[in-house]
């Protein structure tokens, strides 16, 4: 701070009352004290100016508080006590200088102005703002200054008060070195109650105790030792020498340091003994002469570090054994000499001969290529003396004889004092492959998990079922989806027991189904519960397929029901009336059955005593053929002939008609057919031209069903292609896997095909494309094809033109046997 006049004197008064050496004196001059609440210096009182010049020549910290607005004036010793708020405090308002103490000081100044006492203070705690106060240490709003202060008031001639005079020494200082002290020795106190270790502190030859911390009270079970020699206190120890080496270092002022030492204690009130094994100090205690006077003990119990010890030497030995027997091999490297030695497991496990030298090269080319960046890099961490030398890594190794195997290993990386670099590197492997492959089996299978809890989930949330979550005794919906909000009608049941959401239910008896399902644990399934729902404020008889599942809680006295219910009210009802339509249906089914019967006598009676006549027109005709055939001439044995033929087509045409009547109405017991095997059977019956040939292709199937609708389908279609295809053609047989399942077959011939308009006339009864005079037929065999084919769920048609052949299709439903077949 500096000394110096900040600007030349005000005026004559201020140099004469401010004059003198120091930085205050000089600054008091510079001030226009008329700008300020006290007014020029000519106008202050005498005891005023008389005060403060005694407080400008006082090297002790003093300040003047002046006039109605407490203007501070201030000597150099004060300017400490302000910090940083010096020197802008000169000539200010108390009140604006010492801001946040202001409510503490300011009733001081109102007790002296009602002619209280002077004020006093010693010590006096204060928060203040200012430069150079270090409260790091302190927790918010505790005190960070102290000041002993005296504080009293300046009057004038007439014994007005014209200012305050305030001398004041910070004690601030003092008081953090006091309280700093008195931590000190708190924690030196609490570092001797609970310190690890055995401490007491003995005086005089005699050796009587002094001080003992809780551990060694425990030590000797808890004795008043207190204020009595060690030999009458602890008997105990007299006959084991240990008296006899604190008369020595009493003696001699010589520490004896015990390593390992046995002792038997009394550690427990009334027991035996306790051997205690410990490593213990006598430090004599010398006065400032240089005399001994008193012995320091301190002693650690290592009992357990030697037992430990022992235990390390013995467990040393079964890790030997673990080693061998869970087959884990050691390695052990030295970064500064590359010497890497691996014992035999771990040649084994790595792949190495039993001769065969090893480096730290050769080991990272062991292992499998994506694996041995990551691997060294764990290397090098282990081996950073800024890290904690920790290694633990997987990796893939390719064996020869055993393919890729996973080997963990896992070890630390050891360093000098100065931990400036690794000094060595060991560790351990073992092939955890078995390990890696159920671990990754057990996350298949987690994945697997959250995937069907996320997909139950979704089946709960989009199930087009009513689903919904009763918990506790009473039932109380807590979850339910959104077909339940929807189906239901039940807004704002969340919550709310199930008897509450559920009035109308109380007379049917689900009440208590649902108590006995939730104390048994039991599911209750029964399909078509007829139970009257409101829905939406309208009361319904509604059907229900209802599971009511029990599902166990985390909470053992609670359990949750999971309810899954379709509503089947519309199919009951259908279900109703198809039943009533059902047995109409029956009804008319018997007299259809009946109607067939009779049509079956009918055909039979009608085929009887149509083919009598016929038969004796045929006789007859042959009969006077025989008698007359010398006498007939050609154009009678013409007519002969075509009165033959009109009584074969008569016949064949009342065959016909009897077929189509029983077509589809006959069902036989299904077996296994070779569709190759049938074909060549029906061409056999057939005797097709020399000139036609009928080629059955590669592929037909063995199929379950019905011989004798098929059989009696592919000879109509086979028998059509012969008489119609084309002279010295070729009839082909084909099959394939129907597009809908079953099988199309594909009967084909290479006549003159048939033009697109008569493709569905050629399937009607009695309908013919050529004269019967020119192609002998009924027109009813593809008329029975069609009615045979579709009565077994099939479907035939035909693809053909006129100059192209016909191609006639069919599908059959039937079962393929697997294995067999062209």
């Amino acid at each position: 701070m500096s000394t110096q006049d900040p600007r030349p004197a005000t005026t004559p008064a201020a140099s004469a009352l401010f004059a003198g050496e120091g930085e205050m004196r000089a600054r008091c001059r510079a001030m226009d004290w008329a700008a300020t609440p006290l007014g020029p210096v000519e106008q202050w009182p005498a005891t005023l100016r008389w005060m403060v010049r005694t407080a400008m020549d006082s090297p002790f910290p003093m300040n003047l508080w002046c006039g109605a607005e407490l203007v501070l004036i201030y000597n150099d010793g004060y300017r400490h006590v302000l910090g940083d708020k010096h020197p802008s405090s000169l000539g200010r308002r108390g009140a604006d200088v010492w801001q946040e103490i202001w409510p503490e000081i300011a009733p001081m100044f109102q007790q002296i102005r009602a002619d209280g006492p002077p004020v006093y203070a010693d010590d006096a705690p204060f928060v203040i703002e200012r430069a150079g106060v270090d409260d790091t240490a302190l927790a918010p709003g505790e005190p960070n200054a102290w000041f002993t202060f005296a504080l009293s008031p300046v009057r004038s001639d007439d014994g007005e008060i014209v200012a305050f005079l305030n001398v004041v020494s910070e004690t601030t200082p003092r008081i953090l070195a006091e309280r700093q002290l008195k931590t000190e020795r708190g924690r030196l106190a609490e570092i001797f109650e609970r310190a690890p270790a055995f401490i007491a502190t003995l005086r005089g030859p005699e050796h009587v105790f002094e001080t003992s911390n809780p551990l060694y009270q425990q030590l000797v079970g808890h004795r008043d030792v207190i204020g009595r020699p060690v030999g009458e206190a602890l008997p105990e120890v007299v006959e084991q020498g240990f008296v006899e080496l604190l008369d020595r270092v009493y003696t001699t002022g010589e520490a004896f340091v015990g390593t390992e030492a046995r002792v038997l204690l009394q550690s427990t009130p009334g027991a035996e003994p306790a051997e205690h094994i410990l490593n213990f100090i006598y430090q004599p205690i010398t006065e400032a002469d240089g005399t001994v006077s008193g012995i320091f003990v301190h002693a650690v119990d290592v009992s357990e570090q030697v037992r430990a010890r022992q235990r390390v030497e013995r467990l040393e030995e079964r890790l030997r054994v673990a080693l061998e027997s869970n087959d884990i091999g050691t390695w052990d490297f030295e970064p500064a000499t590359g010497r890497l030695e691996w014992d035999a497991r771990t040649r084994r496990i790595l792949g190495a001969a039993p001769d065969a030298p090893v480096d730290y090269g050769i080991f990272l080319e062991r292992l499998h290529p994506e694996d041995r960046e990551h691997a060294d890099q764990a290397v090098q961490r282990a081996l950073d003396p800024a890290g904690d030398g920790a290694y633990a890594v997987e990796y893939r190794v390719e064996l020869p004889d055993r393919g890729t195997r996973w080997i963990r290993a896992s070890g630390r990386g050891l360093f000098d004092p100065e931990r400036a670099h690794a000094v060595r590197f060991t560790g351990i492997v073992t092939d955890v492959t078995e390990r890696r492959e159920a671990e990754a089996e057990r996350e298949r299978l987690l994945r697997e998990a959250q995937t069907q809890r996320a997909r139950l989930t979704q089946i709960f949330t989009e199930a087009p079922a009513v689903m919904a979550l009763y918990s506790g005794p009473e039932h109380v919906v807590t979850m339910v989806n959104p077909t339940w909000e929807t189906t239901v009608g039940k807004p704002g049941a969340l919550g709310r027991p199930f008897r509450d959401v559920f009035p109308e239910f109380a007379p049917t008896g689900l009440y208590e189904l649902l108590d006995r399902t939730y104390e048994t644990g039991v599911p209750f399934v029964d399909p078509e519960v007829n139970v009257p729902l409101e829905r939406w404020g309208v009361v319904e008889d509604t059907w229900w397929n209802l599971v009511w599942r029990p599902l166990e809680s985390d909470d053992a006295d609670r359990r949750d029901i999971l309810v899954h219910a379709v509503e089947v009210t519309a199919q009951v009802r259908a279900r109703r009336e198809v039943e009533q339509k059902a047995e109409e249906l029956a009804r008319l089914a018997r007299a259809l059955e009946a109607s067939n019967r009779e049509l079956d006598q009918f055909a039979y009676v009608a085929s009887h005593d149509l083919k009598a006549p016929l038969r004796g027109i045929a006789n007859l005709s042959q009969w006077i053929e025989d008698d007359l055939a010398d006498r007939f001439t050609e154009e009678s044995h013409q007519h002969m002939r075509l009165l033959h033929g009109r009584v074969h087509r008569m016949e064949a045409l009342i065959d016909g008609v009897l077929q189509y009547s029983r077509a589809g109405r006959t069902h036989t017991e299904p077996e296994r057919v070779d569709t190759d095997a049938l074909v060549e059977e029906i061409v056999d019956l057939i005797a097709p031209p020399e000139n036609v040939r009928v080629v059955v292709k590669p592929g037909m199937p063995v199929l379950v069903t019905e011989r004798l609708p098929l059989q009696q389908v592919f000879m109509n279609l086979v028998n059509n292609g012969v008489k119609y295809g084309a002279s010295g053609g070729m009839v082909e047989v084909s099959a394939r896997d129907a597009a809908d399942g079953g099988c199309e077959f594909t009967v084909r011939d290479h006549g003159p095909g048939i033009a697109p308009e008569y493709h569905e006339r050629i399937f009607a009864i009695f309908q013919t494309l050529e004269a019967r005079d020119k192609v002998e037929g009924t027109g009813i065999g593809l008329s029975i094809v069609k009615k045979t084919v579709e009565s077994r769920g099939g479907r035939v048609w035909v693809d053909s033109a006129p100059g192209r052949g016909t191609a006639f299709h069919f599908t059959w439903p039937a079962r393929r046997v697997e294995g067999e077949g062209q």
